[in-house]
């Protein structure tokens, strides 16, 4: 006997069953648990990648600078961000749950209440509606126009929103009108500072580099034209020898006061009158004889005698007194602005040799 129960145990093909059974679990079991890690792992990956969405979903709410109302499918708010807080001056947790139409300014007509709030009518058509403007209520009852638009579904936790964007309408335009505020003062600023370039500070008259473009599109238009064009040059007389008994400020009053004195006597938006350099001052005088230029030079001269003003350096008066040079170009003249101040220059000149307090003219 004991010999038969031996050789049932040794036997070999007795364990061969259960030896390919378990090797058999095993090869699953460890198939099972990769599977499953991996399984994990995309998991974990898919999670990861859902939470970034989500964090930057909510970055994008939260940043937005038009309110967003997040809402359900029956019309209460679930959720508001900041910019939606400050726009209708309400506390988050005072709108969860409520209905949407608590942000509407309604006016109470029926019928214009329920168009106002079948906007509110969300369905499952995509992108409802195009911009519309709407009139909405802050928590104190003050009323102001905001642009909404309502957005199509989206799935958030598995529920439905759809999000309302309000844009308000109000602020936009006081930044506009801000705008367009400030684009005045740069246009102003820049006439200004075209101002400063083109006018001589001391005087508030042109300075030279703009008379010397003036005068060639002058001498320009003449040519066109066929007109007569007139240059006037004056000297303020002994101002040097004024300076030297009054002084820089003296002498800065004085030509200050002579620049006025002559800019009144042109009655015309034409004429431009320019210092041409020290006690120098320029006129020129588009579409003038010369026979009208020497009617304006006389003028000029009364007015500064008229100002009775103090010059005790002066030889030929115990007043501030002008030299004076007249010329003119006529439509045969071959016309050049070198010649034409030339000619003033010369005719001024002759009224300083001559003694003075005067006017001379070369045609």
């Amino acid at each position: 006997m004991s010999t038969g129960l031996k050789s049932d145990v040794e036997s070999p093909t007795n364990w061969q069953p259960v030896l390919m059974t378990m090797s058999s679990v095993t090869i699953f079991l460890t198939t099972l648990f990769l599977t499953l890690g991996a399984l994990l792992r995309v998991l974990n990956r898919k999670n990861k990648h859902l939470l970034e969405k989500h964090i930057e979903c909510r970055m994008l709410f939260d940043s937005s600078r038009d309110a967003v109302v997040k809402v359900d499918q029956s019309r209460k708010i679930r959720d508001i961000n900041p910019s939606g807080e400050k726009m209708f001056n309400y506390k988050q947790a005072s709108l969860i749950g409520k209905n949407i139409n608590r942000l509407v300014a309604l006016s109470g007509d029926r019928d214009v209440d329920e168009k106002i709030m079948r906007y509110f009518h969300f369905t499952e058509s995509g992108l409802f509606y195009n911009p519309v403007g709407l009139d909405c209520q802050r928590s104190d009852g003050s009323v102001f126009t905001a642009e909404l638009i309502v957005t199509e579904q989206v799935l958030i936790d598995q529920s439905e929103f759809f999000m309302a964007i309000f844009r308000d309408l109000s602020v936009e335009k006081s930044l506009e009108s801000e705008l367009l505020v400030m684009k005045d003062k740069l246009k102003q600023s820049n006439l200004r500072v075209k101002h400063l370039l083109q006018y001589e500070t001391l005087t508030e008259i042109t300075d030279r580099d703009l008379f010397d473009r003036r005068i060639e599109e002058e001498l320009k238009r003449a040519r066109r034209e066929n007109a007569d064009l007139s240059l006037i040059v004056c000297d303020v007389d002994y101002l040097k020898q004024f300076g030297d008994i009054k002084g820089p400020v003296g002498v800065e009053d004085v030509l200050k006061r002579v620049a006025e004195v002559i800019h009144s006597q042109l009655f015309r938006s034409v004429d431009l009158l320019a210092r041409y350099g020290g006690e120098t001052f320029s006129i020129i005088l588009p579409s003038t004889s010369l026979d009208g230029a020497l009617i304006v030079a006389n003028r000029i001269q009364n007015a500064i005698r008229g100002e009775n003003i103090p010059n005790p350096a002066s030889f030929t008066a115990d007043r501030l007194t002008l030299s004076i040079g007249v010329t003119a170009v006529h439509p045969k003249d071959h016309h050049q602005s070198g010649p034409l101040i030339e000619r003033a220059d010369q005719a001024l000149f002759l009224a300083k040799n001559k003694g003075r307090n005067r006017i001379e003219q070369i045609r």
